[in-house]
């Protein structure tokens, strides 16, 4: 997992630094693998390879699930970890197909992606915060979850300008709580 997120971050880092006139401030991340993206081979590569390794991960999600006593706290997994999938296996098929949102059928998909991604993290973040009988468990998942709908909600209310901080801290948000609950699962294991 630790591998998977620092390679998530490079993925964005190298992508920023590399794209000339990108402005993290104001651009989405997936205009770093957009098909018109001048840096979209090592964008893609690198986002490729965290999705690969995070499926992995999250596949060990599902085989250890039983590891949680209540059955909420398993759904919640269960479902962060179907979200993981989906948004490794949806954004590698379907990325923007120029910067921004030009209206295509990829386009199209790259959004209905978002949407599954955005919907199951939610309903993933419910149940665990439900589920998770250990109150820092719970309050860590709580706590991304108030970031991340806080963050989500200014997106449409901020200037346009600032679209990419806040999606930044939305998509952060998550990555950094796959590395918590990659956390949990070995702590629960006795890793």
């Amino acid at each position: 997992a630790i591998v998977a997120i620092i390679t998530y971050f490079l993925h964005v880092w190298v992508g920023t630094y590399l794209y000339e006139g990108y402005n993290p401030l104001s651009q989405a991340i997936s205009d770093l693998t957009a098909d018109d993206s001048p840096v979209k081979t090592i964008a893609r590569t690198l986002s490729s390879i965290y999705g690969l390794l995070s499926t992995i991960v999250v596949l060990g999600f599902i085989y250890y699930r039983g590891i949680f006593n209540h059955k909420i706290s398993r759904l919640g997994l269960l479902f962060f970890s179907t979200m993981m999938i989906v948004s490794a296996t949806g954004y590698a098929l379907f990325p923007l197909s120029a910067s921004g949102y030009a209206g295509s059928f990829q386009d199209v998909m790259h959004m209905i992606v978002t949407i599954i991604v955005v919907s199951f993290t939610i309903i993933s973040l419910i149940l665990l915060a439900i589920g998770f009988k250990n109150k820092i468990y719970r309050m860590i998942t709580i706590a991304s979850f108030i970031l991340l709908m806080t963050s989500s909600m200014l997106m449409s209310v901020v200037s346009p300008n600032y679209f990419g901080v806040m999606e930044r801290i939305s998509v952060y948000t998550v990555v950094l709580y796959f590395g918590f609950l990659s956390i949990v699962v070995l702590h629960k294991r006795g890793i």
